[in-house]
């Protein structure tokens, strides 16, 4: 159930008995501390998983809720822990937070947001990185009361769950996501062991060019060499459908052929015109096919070639 042309929740789960981190909060900042706290689970689920946290939607925030302006709760001394994060338009370096905030017009609110990041109610990489306050832990509530809905799109750069987590009903928007590529040697490295038998699958000749090679079909048709890098490439998607998807249309040897061609088209067009990396495809395409929720949702070449840079950052998560 959804609120009105939106993507949000009418209502979210709050446990009875929560763990120590909520506690920590109340007993710095008391009642108020807890009160905010819900408050912002409150913003973030009216609007979906996450909401924005920038210094001007800190100030309409606890205009909203009657806190915060400039004052600093009762108990908290100018000692309050340090943190580093960046942010809000800016970096914060190691200073003290309750000052900081203050000067910055957040107040009380805004040491709140801090502190619960701090001890992890609200994930620090998101804020540090967009400016966004959401957890693995809303997320996972998030997508449990929405697996009911029909198809809906999300933001795929925000995501800190895992893909058996997200319902097939949730189409995620690769456009967004974080297109700063990793030391790829750092990645090879740390998969070497687990993925080497497979990288083996996937070498092959290429030509002079670099170019994987080809050979000419009728009418001008490329024909894919059985041996060049996309067709193995598209291989590899078909041996593991075989193994989560045996009943799939498009591996049934009447078809299989003429998918391995076209898969193998599109990934042909992924290093050739996209210009991905042999190396990183092959890890990229490896994870399609073992995490629960993209080898359910990648079962082509067009697939794979349309969400490679979302199956790329949560690859890299996952690496983190």
């Amino acid at each position: 159930m959804a609120l009105p042309g939106g993507k949000g929740l009418p209502y979210f789960p709050l446990d009875t008995e929560l763990d120590d981190k909520f506690e920590l909060i109340e007993a710095e900042f008391g009642l108020t501390g807890f009160a905010v706290i819900i408050k912002l689970f409150q913003r973030i689920y009216a609007k979906g998983f996450y909401c924005e946290w920038t210094e001007e939607v800190a100030l309409l925030f606890a205009k909203r809720i009657g806190v915060g302006g400039n004052v600093v709760s009762p108990g908290i001394s100018s000692g309050v822990p340090s943190l580093s994060i960046k942010g809000g338009g800016g970096v914060l370096e190691k200073k003290e937070v309750a000052p900081l905030f203050a000067s910055a017009g957040g107040g009380v609110v805004s040491e709140i947001v801090v502190a619960s990041i701090k001890r992890g109610i609200f994930d620090e990489e998101m804020f540090n990185k967009y400016s966004i306050l959401t957890s693995k832990g809303i997320q996972e509530r998030y997508f449990d009361a929405t697996k009911r809905r029909k198809h809906f799109e999300i933001d795929g750069a925000y995501l800190l769950v895992s893909g058996d987590k997200i319902p097939n009903n949730v189409y995620i928007n690769a456009e967004n996501v974080d297109r700063k590529r990793k030391n790829v040697n750092r990645n090879e490295q740390r998969r070497g062991e687990e993925s080497k038998g497979e990288e083996n699958n996937l070498s092959c000749p290429e030509s002079p060019d670099g170019e994987p090679e080809r050979e000419k079909g009728g009418k001008g048709k490329k024909t894919f060499a059985h041996d060049s890098i996309p067709y193995k490439a598209a291989k590899y998607i078909a041996d593991k459908m075989r193994e989560h998807s045996p009943n799939d249309l498009s591996i049934r040897p009447d078809n299989l052929e003429k998918s391995l061609q076209s898969w193998a088209d599109e990934m042909d067009k992924a290093i050739r015109i996209d210009k991905r990396n042999v190396d990183e495809l092959r890890q990229v395409l490896q994870f399609s096919q073992t995490d629960n929720f993209w080898k359910m949702n990648v079962k082509s070449g067009a697939k794979f070639r349309k969400q490679y840079d979302m199956m790329r950052g949560k690859m890299e998560m996952c690496d983190d």
